[in-house]
């Protein structure tokens, strides 16, 4: 079984998520607040997804092992951290050799703050 980390698990309005959940994908979401991963946990439920975990984090320190996830998605995440190079750091880390990553994010315009 594919298993993916979504950094943005509780975002609404995410059709990608519902298919992945539906396709049998296990997915890992993170969130830093508990009262996040607990709206999270109750859409999930919505759905009757099994395949779904959440776990109270942060992206510069994620509580798995290394060379474990297909997949890492981030939906306008990274932008809220400090030191994105910890948080690329900690994505090279826990990708499995070939995974993938993919990010949709924001700056200001300047690409020193990437």
């Amino acid at each position: 079984m594919k298993k993916s980390w979504i950094s943005d698990a509780v975002e609404e309005r995410k059709p990608y998520k519902q298919q992945l959940w539906l396709a049998g994908t296990a997915l890992l979401g993170g969130d830093i607040t508990q009262k996040m991963i607990e709206r999270a946990q109750e859409r999930a439920d919505q759905v009757t997804s099994k395949n779904v975990a959440f776990l109270l984090s942060s992206m510069e320190k994620i509580p798995i092992g290394d060379e474990c996830l297909d997949a890492v998605l981030s939906n306008f995440a990274i932008n809220h951290v400090e030191d994105k190079v910890a948080v690329y750091r900690e994505i090279h880390r826990t990708l499995k050799p070939g995974g993938r990553f993919v990010v949709s994010d924001h700056n200001d315009g300047n690409a020193s703050t990437l």
